[in-house]
């Protein structure tokens, strides 16, 4: 079975967009572990 161009297309928009998120969300956790261990170490207000 063949791939149409179309979604051929549709494969590498979908790569871009999963790509970038990826990263988004590596920075996120990042940030996220960070501002929970900051809250976890100071006393709550």
């Amino acid at each position: 079975m063949g791939f149409s161009p179309q979604y051929a297309r549709l494969r590498r928009g979908a790569k871009a967009d999963f790509d970038r998120p990826a990263q988004v969300d590596a920075e996120f956790q990042r940030e996220s572990a960070s501002l929970l261990k900051g809250a976890a170490s100071s006393p709550p207000e």
